[in-house]
């Protein structure tokens, strides 16, 4: 249930926002996976 007021996003607008988390995700991974390479260990 919506509190009054509270906007809901268009279709449009929540794939937006998602696709902005997954690239959000996806460079996070990056980041992580380059840390462990720099202490020696294989992220795969």
């Amino acid at each position: 249930m919506k509190a009054e007021g509270e906007l809901v996003p268009t279709a449009e607008e929540a794939a937006k926002q998602k696709q902005q988390q997954v690239e959000e995700e996806r460079q996070r991974a990056e980041q992580l996976a380059e840390r462990l390479k720099s202490l020696g260990i294989d992220p795969n």
